[in-house]
């Protein structure tokens, strides 16, 4: 009979082998494709952080670029009150004086 009990206890340590080997295969699959799913998540936030970094640097180009052309505006706009200014002037000094005379009124008559 210890013959009998040995076979069942080999018996149970083959089926519990067994099973602890398909648990580890299925934590080693698991683990995989933890790491396969770490992986992506690292390529997107990689790819995120790159976009966010173009993202700031267009804003601030462009920043600068309505500084700049704000700068600019100002300053055409100085140049162009500079010029009419300057023309206005021009017109004034080539203009004669006009002298407007008044007539005298003319002597009252009296109908009746």
């Amino acid at each position: 009979m210890e013959a009998s009990a040995l076979q069942m206890e080999h018996e149970c340590a083959v089926k519990l082998n067994q099973e602890k080997d398909f648990e580890i295969a299925e934590l080693k699959r698991e683990r995989e494709q933890m790491a396969a799913d770490h992986r992506d998540t690292n390529e997107m936030l990689s790819t995120s952080v790159a976009g966010q970094k173009q993202l700031t640097k267009l804003l601030r180009d462009k920043d600068l670029f309505v500084e700049t052309l704000k700068a600019k505006a100002t300053e055409a706009q100085r140049e162009l009150d500079q010029k009419e200014a300057q023309q206005q002037a021009r017109e004034k000094d080539s203009y004669p004086l006009i002298m407007t005379y008044s007539l005298p009124s003319p002597p009252a008559t009296s109908w009746q």
